[in-house]
């Protein structure tokens, strides 16, 4: 029995070492691996923000990334350091998954607007030129973009009805000065008055009464100009055949100066007075 407790006794000393050192390795593994990992955080964190929003990007970049990082590993750390890394990486991937569905539809509610944009503008410039029917259709063309982005989440519905009221609003009122400049200048300033004097007494389906107002308003002022245009005109006309006048009697005198003047240009002179 004596001889046998420091065999006991050795067997405690080198039961305590052993327990010392798998302590001492499981720290150092611990922190290896924790190293790794926060390494692995950093440049999953960098790639995803570099990534931009692109999905395939982000995947090609941490597939390297990762590709290198198992290289430099040992085979016995691949299974823990694995667990520890996915989540980060399918964390990432969420978030730029994300980013780039917003930016998609950033781009598409763009698009829209933009051919919101110029299907009223195209509608305002084929009112312009009297094409009632074109002018429509750009309208109708501008409603469906709207009720797009209403589709989209991009704006409400209550939002898009003010738009279209608007746009509406805009194209008719350009339709409406288009015929009265055709009016006028088929039937003259009275007939054009008469018109602009209808839409003022006629409630216009669509319009608030401020937005009837202003389209007399401004009726009003394309007529005024109408009619200012053709005074210019006029008189432009009249001091050109003053002038012509002027230049035929100086002609005239002096052809009967000289003699080369014949009672026939006197009477054609005359006629033309």
């Amino acid at each position: 029995a004596e001889a046998g407790k420091p065999v006991e006794k050795n067997k405690g000393i080198l039961s305590g070492i052993s327990i010392y050192d798998q302590a001492y390795n499981s720290a150092l593994e611990k922190s290896y691996v924790a190293s790794i990992d926060t390494d692995a955080r950093e440049n999953i964190a960098r790639i995803a923000e570099e990534s931009n929003g692109d999905s395939e990007k982000f995947d090609q970049l941490s597939n390297q990334y990762l590709n290198g990082l198992r290289g430099g590993i040992s085979e016995d750390y691949q299974d823990r350091l694995q667990l520890s890394i996915d989540p980060i990486v399918a964390s990432a991937r969420s978030q730029v998954q994300s980013q780039q569905i917003t930016r998609q539809r950033q781009e598409t509610d763009e698009r829209l607007v933009n051919n919101i944009n110029s299907a009223i503008d195209s509608g305002i410039r084929l009112a312009s030129l009297g094409d009632t029917e074109a002018a429509m259709a750009s309208l109708q063309s501008s409603t469906e973009s709207i009720k797009a982005r209403v589709e989209s989440g991009a704006i409400s519905q209550a939002a898009a009805d003010n738009i279209i009221k608007e746009a509406s609003v805009t194209v008719e009122s350009s339709i409406g000065r288009a015929a009265l400049k055709n009016t006028y200048e088929t039937l003259g300033p009275i007939a054009a008055l008469e018109y602009s004097i209808k839409i003022r007494d006629t409630p216009l389906k669509g319009f608030t009464v401020e937005q009837q107002e202003n389209l007399v308003s401004v009726l009003r002022q394309d007529l005024n100009q109408f009619m200012q245009l053709d005074s210019i005109k006029e008189k432009a006309s009249e001091d050109a055949l003053i002038v012509r006048q002027d230049k035929n009697a100086s002609e005239l005198f002096l052809g009967i100066a000289e003699g080369t003047a014949d009672a026939g240009d006197i009477a054609l002179a005359a006629r033309n007075q």
